[in-house]
Protein backbone atom coordinates (compact mmCIF):
# COMPACT_ATOMS: atom_id res chain seq x y z
CA UNK A 1 0.00 0.00 0.00
CA UNK A 2 2.96 2.33 1.19
CA UNK A 3 4.61 1.41 -2.03
CA UNK A 4 1.69 2.40 -4.36
CA UNK A 5 0.82 5.68 -2.41
CA UNK A 6 4.76 6.67 -3.13
CA UNK A 7 4.45 5.87 -6.84
CA UNK A 8 1.30 8.36 -6.89
CA UNK A 9 2.92 10.89 -5.44
CA UNK A 10 6.04 10.61 -7.59
CA UNK A 11 4.03 10.30 -10.61
CA UNK A 12 1.93 13.55 -9.54
CA UNK A 13 4.82 15.64 -8.84
CA UNK A 14 6.07 14.86 -12.33
CA UNK A 15 2.62 15.55 -13.25
CA UNK A 16 3.42 19.30 -11.73
CA UNK A 17 6.39 19.39 -12.90
CA UNK A 18 5.38 18.99 -16.72
CA UNK A 19 2.20 21.60 -16.47
CA UNK A 20 4.95 23.93 -14.54
CA UNK A 21 7.33 23.51 -17.55
CA UNK A 22 4.76 23.43 -20.43
CA UNK A 23 3.03 26.72 -18.98
CA UNK A 24 6.56 28.40 -18.93
CA UNK A 25 7.65 27.44 -22.35
CA UNK A 26 4.36 28.30 -23.58
CA UNK A 27 4.55 31.81 -21.67
CA UNK A 28 7.95 32.29 -23.96
CA UNK A 29 6.52 31.40 -27.47
CA UNK A 30 3.40 33.91 -26.66
CA UNK A 31 5.26 36.98 -25.30
CA UNK A 32 7.52 37.34 -27.98
CA UNK A 33 4.59 37.40 -30.56
CA UNK A 34 2.75 39.81 -28.71
CA UNK A 35 6.09 42.03 -28.77
CA UNK A 36 6.13 41.06 -32.71
CA UNK A 37 2.35 42.30 -33.82
CA UNK A 38 2.65 45.48 -31.63
CA UNK A 39 6.00 46.40 -33.11
CA UNK A 40 6.81 45.11 -36.03
CA UNK A 41 2.94 44.62 -37.79
CA UNK A 42 1.64 47.94 -36.03
CA UNK A 43 -1.82 45.99 -34.25
CA UNK A 44 -1.18 44.33 -31.27
CA UNK A 45 -2.93 40.64 -30.42
CA UNK A 46 -5.15 41.03 -27.51
CA UNK A 47 -4.85 37.61 -26.31
CA UNK A 48 -0.94 37.22 -25.50
CA UNK A 49 -0.90 39.13 -22.39
CA UNK A 50 -3.86 37.43 -20.43
CA UNK A 51 -2.74 34.80 -21.59
CA UNK A 52 0.99 35.00 -20.15
CA UNK A 53 -0.71 36.35 -16.77
CA UNK A 54 -2.99 32.92 -16.55
CA UNK A 55 0.11 30.65 -17.65
CA UNK A 56 2.51 32.81 -14.94
CA UNK A 57 -0.58 31.99 -12.54
CA UNK A 58 -0.37 28.07 -13.13
CA UNK A 59 3.33 27.78 -14.04
CA UNK A 60 3.44 29.39 -9.78
CA UNK A 61 0.91 26.60 -8.25
CA UNK A 62 1.79 23.71 -10.23
CA UNK A 63 5.86 24.90 -9.47
CA UNK A 64 5.13 25.52 -6.05
CA UNK A 65 3.31 22.50 -5.45
CA UNK A 66 6.58 20.68 -7.36
CA UNK A 67 9.07 22.65 -5.19
CA UNK A 68 7.65 21.65 -2.00
CA UNK A 69 7.18 17.76 -2.75
CA UNK A 70 11.13 17.96 -3.53
CA UNK A 71 11.75 19.92 -0.34
CA UNK A 72 13.03 23.02 -2.52
CA UNK A 73 10.57 25.51 -1.25
CA UNK A 74 11.95 28.32 1.26
CA UNK A 75 12.95 27.77 4.54
CA UNK A 76 15.12 29.91 6.96
CA UNK A 77 17.16 27.00 8.42
CA UNK A 78 18.95 29.17 11.07
CA UNK A 79 16.83 29.09 14.39
CA UNK A 80 16.21 24.74 13.98
CA UNK A 81 19.66 24.36 13.16
CA UNK A 82 20.68 25.21 16.65
CA UNK A 83 18.22 23.39 18.16
CA UNK A 84 18.80 20.31 19.39
CA UNK A 85 18.17 16.89 17.88
CA UNK A 86 14.31 15.83 19.38
CA UNK A 87 13.76 19.91 19.17
CA UNK A 88 14.54 20.10 15.09
CA UNK A 89 12.02 16.79 14.54
CA UNK A 90 9.54 18.35 16.65
CA UNK A 91 10.10 21.70 14.14
CA UNK A 92 9.53 20.21 11.50
CA UNK A 93 6.48 18.40 12.64
CA UNK A 94 4.79 21.77 13.12
CA UNK A 95 5.87 22.91 9.85
CA UNK A 96 4.12 20.01 8.45
CA UNK A 97 0.78 20.59 10.42
CA UNK A 98 0.97 24.34 10.07
CA UNK A 99 1.41 23.66 6.14
CA UNK A 100 -1.63 21.28 6.26
CA UNK A 101 -3.68 23.91 7.93
CA UNK A 102 -2.46 26.96 5.31
CA UNK A 103 -3.57 23.71 2.49
CA UNK A 104 -7.06 23.43 4.44
CA UNK A 105 -7.68 26.62 4.56
CA UNK A 106 -7.05 27.88 1.40
CA UNK A 107 -8.80 25.04 -0.09
CA UNK A 108 -12.32 25.95 2.03
CA UNK A 109 -11.86 29.92 1.52
CA UNK A 110 -11.16 28.61 -2.22
CA UNK A 111 -14.46 26.39 -2.48
CA UNK A 112 -16.40 29.38 -0.75
CA UNK A 113 -15.11 31.89 -3.36
CA UNK A 114 -15.92 29.37 -6.28
CA UNK A 115 -19.18 28.88 -4.86
CA UNK A 116 -20.28 32.58 -4.26
CA UNK A 117 -19.80 33.70 -7.96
Amino acid sequence: MKNTILRFNDALYRLCIGIAGLSMLTMALIIPWGIFTRYVLGTGSSWPEPTAILLMVVFTFFGAAASYRAGAHMAVNMATDRLPEAARNAAAVLVQILMAVVCVFMAVKGMKLCLST
